[in-house]
């Protein structure tokens, strides 16, 4: 992403991006795996998971909404990014 956005790492556009493409692309999809995962594991049928997604997931992601960016600020701009050939 750095390269490709051409931003300086721990910049504060470079954490921005980082923080909005994990909360628009990734937060509602990891969701969406959580909540059929979930519940097909629980033994429910498809058209009980598909109820229970339509219930549970716009509130869970407005709470998500509202906690996770401000933790993963806190990860993008002060956990160090391992480069592929660093150990």
């Amino acid at each position: 992403m750095k390269t490709r956005l051409q931003l300086q790492p721990n910049s504060l556009r470079f954490v921005a991006s980082k923080v909005a493409i994990d909360g628009i692309i990734f937060g509602p999809l990891d969701l969406l795996v959580f909540f059929t995962y979930m519940g097909f594991s629980a033994g429910k049928s498809a058209p009980q998971v598909k109820e229970d997604v339509k219930r549970d997931f716009l509130p869970a992601l407005i709470l998500e909404g509202g906690i996770w960016p401000i933790l993963q600020v806190a990860n993008f701009r002060f956990v160090p990014v391992r480069s592929p050939g660093n150990s």
